[in-house]
């Protein structure tokens, strides 16, 4: 189906990255700010564009129709983990076991400056246990917070792994999240669409195509001990759609590595060194890293 592009108009003494329409040469809808949207929900993970919170959306988003937002990362030490393992081969229930909520509320409010707060993984997203129809869901879900407004979005492909907290096992073990369709919400307003997806969705095949069909905001609460791949999808998400995204990660350990944060490139030209990892090293007296 066709969708309308979300653009924002470029400030004065800014080339951005090419222009949705411009790279659209040739299609019957090249003329107009509209893009074919090319993946059918039945083929596998559908997307849902939300425009019920439009208003206030590009308010926080566009600031004042003028810049981008201002985005602050927290970054919690992974700490020890608590799991469970649900059957054979599958674990749920990860969650930190020594929680620090007052913790994290003090490092966001000294980032009160900034227009967007991003929480690493366990932090900014949780694994939940709901009821539907007399089924049970089980879902790693990431909360998104506006004043008294508030969405969810699931996690999709269930993450696999060798390692969980201390504990090392000679097969991978696969997050037991249930079957049931998965669907990305996306967040949209005239100039912006939002998306938040956790961790290992970044890297999935399927789920970073449909981003790159207009999401020009894209948030990712991250637990991850790799560097692994995740600059691929942002760099999409800011060529072609002139996005800007931020991954916080945990602080896995001490001297910082393998990340802290990791923004997209800004979406101008040319690219230059647009985008750097927050840096390496022991936890800084500042109480909230930056992107």
């Amino acid at each position: 189906m066709p969708i309308p592009d979300a653009t924002r108009p470029v400030p004065a003494g800014v080339e951005w990255m090419t222009w949705p329409g411009t790279q659209r040469e040739g299609d019957p809808l090249a003329p107009l700010p509209w893009s074919q949207f090319d993946y059918a929900k039945e083929e596998g993970i559908g997307v849902v564009l939300d425009f019920s919170r439009r208003g206030g959306l590009d308010e926080l988003c566009w600031t004042g129709a003028e810049r981008l937002p201002r985005i602050a990362t927290v970054h919690p030490p992974r700490g020890e983990l608590d799991h469970l393992i649900t059957r054979p081969g599958h674990f749920f229930d990860v969650r930190p076991a020594a929680p620090r909520p007052r913790w994290l509320l003090d490092r966001l409010a000294a980032a009160a400056d900034a227009e967007i707060g991003v929480l690493s993984e366990l932090a900014g997203s949780a694994h939940l246990r709901e009821r539907s129809g007399g089924a049970e869901l089980r879902v790693n879900q990431s909360h998104v917070y506006r004043r008294r407004a508030r969405g969810h979005l699931p996690q999709a492909p269930p993450f696999k792994t060798k390692v969980l907290g201390e504990e090392t096992y000679a097969e991978p073990l696969y997050e037991d999240l249930t079957a049931e369709p998965k669907a990305i919400t996306v967040l949209a307003a005239t100039h912006t669409r939002l998306a938040v997806v956790i961790c290992a969705d970044l890297i999935d095949a399927k789920i970073p195509r449909r981003l790159a069909a207009g999401v020009n905001l894209l948030l990712a609460p991250a637990m991850t001990p790799k560097a692994g791949s995740f600059e691929t999808t942002i760099e999409e998400v800011s060529g072609r759609c002139q996005g800007v995204s931020a991954i916080a990660n945990v602080r896995e350990r001490d001297d910082g590595q393998p990340f802290l944060c990791r923004p997209g490139p800004l979406p101008r030209a040319p690219a230059g060194d647009a985008s750097k990892d927050t840096p390496a090293g022991p936890p800084r007296p500042a109480p909230a890293g930056r992107c």
